[in-house]
């Protein structure tokens, strides 16, 4: 990634899209590695992420290339890259660990109980083992996908209180499938953290410094 690049995105089930020149780029730290469209030539992920996502994506931006400091105003879509970012009015901090693959994860308060969770711009659904999941309130079934599995799947989510800062937000999480599970169980967490606990925040992501930061 380029040094204090701007770029406008949008939000495409879940997932920060932005051009980048002539690329159309999906921006995912619950990617260990980046791909374009050109090397998935057994097309095991673009058709799902071009079916799901967008059609127009022709590249994956994975944690080997998100080695800066990168600000992600979810409000303003904006996103920058770069060393110099600051966040005016941050409200929390946390501390990020490095795990499997060179994924980040961050340790959070969820129904009463300190989680450790990948944390994926890239997951519109955020999941928990069941376990633990199943101690929160039924909030329905929805639709979901993800790359590893061929098709949309359905999944039952259960709302637990969920640390933000200094006070608690209400958060779905699903119950993962098999494929979702072992990835979780590989990385040795708890689950998987993504947009629908990032998207009210300006969030600062300070891979070298191994911190999280988040700002109204």
């Amino acid at each position: 990634m380029g040094f204090n690049m701007i770029h406008n995105f949008e939000i495409k089930r879940g997932c920060i899209v932005y051009k980048d020149g002539s690329k159309v780029v999906l921006f995912d730290t619950g990617c260990v590695r980046t791909i374009s469209v050109e090397q998935d030539v057994q097309g095991e992920i673009f058709p799902k992420v071009h079916k799901f996502v967008d059609p127009t994506v022709d590249q994956i931006l994975g944690m080997d290339l998100i080695t800066q400091q990168v600000f992600i105003d979810y409000p303003k879509k904006e996103l920058v890259c770069g060393e110099e970012t600051k966040i005016a009015s941050p409200i929390a901090k946390y501390d990020l660990d490095v795990v499997a693959f060179g994924l980040l994860t961050v340790s959070l308060n969820i129904g009463g109980q300190k989680r450790k969770m990948l944390l994926d711009t890239g997951a519109a659904t955020s999941y928990l083992l069941e376990k633990y999941a199943i101690l929160g309130k039924l909030a329905g079934e929805i639709d979901d996908f993800y790359v590893e599995e061929p098709n949309l799947f359905k999944t039952k989510v259960f709302s637990l209180s969920t640390e933000c800062g200094n006070g608690m937000v209400s958060i779905n999480y699903g119950l993962p499938t098999k494929r979702i599970e072992r990835t979780i169980n590989v990385l040795h967490v708890d689950g998987i953290i993504g947009y629908e606990w990032l998207r009210r925040f300006k969030v600062l992501l300070d891979v070298p410094n191994r911190c999280l930061t988040l700002g109204i």
